[in-house]
């Protein structure tokens, strides 16, 4: 196992009462508690031990091609998003006389002096994708529950790619894809690799998606292949899109498919662009004047005391805000009782 004094040194906290060990393990962050883990045998045997005491650790992880100089990244993130630490992989064909192991891969484990403060592992093997899994996998052993955001960055999702990294995506609260590219063909295996309890964020790239995605928030800042007819295929409740990434003919026929009935898990819609051009929209709409008001949802809480309302053919209330320092215009959704 890996050698350093750092960590080497806290296999002294094992020779303290159970309840002393429990406390510590408790203040420590998840990139700590790792990182000792592989120190020895008896380190890790009495960490997984206290799992159920342990507190859910926060990971932002980040996949780029495997031949990139480092294709993949994990943060842990406290709550308000600080780095805590980090481990970053590296492609390498060299295999010292002593290796190390995470589970049953073997790789190089280096701690590098601190990177703008962000403690640091560098982790390089001949197949960074399977080191990365056991690693995942070693999580698991270690916390009893995790969270996930996932990024993939430049990747071509093939059939074969999305399924190597499946195992991943299921256990995501967020999927990222910027500058990836995604064929028509792979259309229902990529759908599979989504959940509907994800957020789904595409930024650039070529992703030719012509299937209903069904995800809990949908961000879309993508222009090519984007069309009125795709719009309709979005069933989030909540979706984000920017100005070059849909147009107002595309968002208000999206609304006026609301109206007649149409995407009833609709909670939230917002167009990023120049608020005057809803102005003929509002025209339909009446304008609130009951005094204030806000929609709140695990999204954010929004000031609708401005808003112009509008219902659906059922009855269902929905009201279009703006915010001029954002230029931004939001469609909210209210629930029934309303």
């Amino acid at each position: 196992m890996c050698s350093t004094s750092s960590y080497s040194s806290r296999m002294s906290v094992f020779r303290l009462p159970e309840t002393v060990q429990a406390a510590i393990l408790r203040n420590m962050s998840a990139y700590d508690i790792i990182n000792t883990s592989f120190t020895s045998q008896t380190s890790k045997r009495i960490i997984r031990s206290y799992r159920y005491c342990i507190s859910r650790p926060s990971f932002i992880i980040q996949i780029a091609p495997e031949m990139s100089r480092e294709c993949i990244q994990i943060r842990n993130v406290d709550t308000d998003g600080t780095v805590l630490g980090k481990w970053i992989f590296h492609r390498s064909c060299k295999r010292p006389y002593d290796m190390d192991h995470i589970e049953e891969e073997e790789a190089v484990i280096r701690y590098s002096t601190p990177y703008e403060g962000v403690p640091t592992t560098h982790i390089s093997s001949s197949h960074p994708t399977k080191t990365c899994k056991a690693l995942l996998i070693h999580f698991r052993s270690v916390f009893r529950k995790m969270e996930f955001d996932v990024t993939f960055n430049g990747v071509v999702l093939t059939n074969e790619y999305l399924k190597e990294w499946r195992y991943l995506s299921l256990a995501a609260s967020k999927l990222s894809f910027d500058c990836c590219f995604l064929e028509r063909k792979f259309n229902r295996v990529f759908l599979k690799f989504v959940q509907p309890n994800q957020e789904i964020s595409i930024a650039d790239g070529e992703m030719d998606i012509r299937l209903e995605i069904n995800a809990k928030k949908f961000t879309m800042n993508q222009a090519e292949y984007f069309n009125p007819e795709k719009f309709a295929l979005y069933k989030a409740p909540h979706m984000d899109f920017p100005m070059d990434g849909i147009s107002s003919f595309d968002f208000f026929l999206y609304i006026e498919q609301w109206i007649e009935g149409d995407h009833p898990k609709l909670k939230m819609v917002t167009r990023y662009g120049d608020k005057q051009r809803w102005r003929q929209f509002y025209k339909k709409c009446d304008k609130w004047t009951g005094g204030p008001r806000f929609h709140e949802s695990e999204f954010g809480r929004f000031d609708c005391s401005n808003g112009y309302d509008i219902k659906s053919e059922d009855g269902t209330l929905g009201t279009f805000i703006t915010d001029e320092e954002e230029e931004l215009t939001r469609f909210v959704v209210w629930p029934k009782t309303h």
